[in-house]
């Protein structure tokens, strides 16, 4: 019997072959029912093995059914967790993208990077605390030598990225530029950046997967340099040449206030 059936069935219309046997060899048949439905491959002689063969059968194609519907509720059961847990993943998986095995292996890599993250946060909290407590000098070189802490998302398996998973890795790149490189960068410039790399393509993908390699920390330096050129050049189109206009209006009432006391006071106080 498969792991995990405690029960067999023997039905109403067996009952003939039973009756057909004297007790002696209906008894014989019942053990031997029971040797078999616990695996234990039982011998016996050729009349109970001749009638025991029509119940056989019946117990297998029963065995069958039993264990397509407990592949059937194990799957539902699986698929509830993720829809309840990672209900964007179910989501995915719903509309083909993934399979349930790969959805399975995501939702997975996710708890695992969560407890990460969740290891980085005390770690931070903890480093605060110990601030102000009296540490040995060998905790001090234990926190010296401490290696940093892995990446929320695996670098390997960005081609299967959904956008949750972007935003997290973003998150921890960010976090680790301010802490390491005391780098900030404008929110709007991030939120281009976010929306540009998980702009869905026509494969349904986001086009960050699309990518041959890929390095968030360095993809949001290059983003933010270009960024930052672009403002550049285009400022003296614009502020530099309000600038140039209010110092020309200046230098003409410099030149007139000698003469009218008015003008004077309103470049005062418009400038000055």
């Amino acid at each position: 019997m498969a792991e995990g059936k405690k029960s067999f069935v023997l039905y109403s219309d067996q009952r003939g072959l039973f009756e057909k046997l004297n007790s002696e060899q209906a008894g014989l048949l019942i053990k031997h029912i029971f040797s078999y439905v616990n695996g234990e491959n039982p011998e016996t002689d050729f009349v109970t093995e001749l009638a025991f063969e029509s119940i056989k059968t019946q117990l297998e194609r029963d065995l069958e059914k039993w264990e397509n519907k407990s592949i059937i509720r194990s799957s539902a059961g699986v698929e509830g967790n993720l829809k309840r847990w990672n209900p964007d993943i179910y989501k995915a998986f719903k509309a083909g993208k993934y399979t349930l095995k790969e959805s399975l292996i995501i939702a997975k890599d996710r708890k695992a990077s969560q407890s990460i993250a969740n290891i980085a946060v005390n770690v931070n909290v903890n480093d605060n605390v110990n601030d102000n407590v009296n540490v040995s000098k060998k905790e001090k070189i234990d926190k010296k030598e401490s290696k940093p802490i892995p990446a929320i998302i695996q670098k390997n398996n960005f081609k299967k990225w959904i956008k949750e998973d972007f935003k997290n890795e973003m998150k921890l790149e960010l976090r680790e530029m301010k802490k390491n490189e005391n780098l900030e960068f404008a929110r709007a410039d991030l939120l281009e950046f976010y929306e540009y790399w998980t702009e869905q393509t026509s494969s349904g993908k986001i086009k960050v997967s699309t990518q041959k390699t890929w390095s968030t920390k360095r993809r949001i330096k290059t983003w933010m340099k270009r960024a930052e050129q672009y403002s550049t050049k285009k400022q003296p189109n614009g502020y530099q040449e309000v600038i140039n206009s209010v110092n020309r209006y200046k230098e003409s009432l410099e030149l007139e206030k000698d003469e009218n006391p008015t003008i004077q006071k309103i470049g005062k106080n418009h400038f000055d």
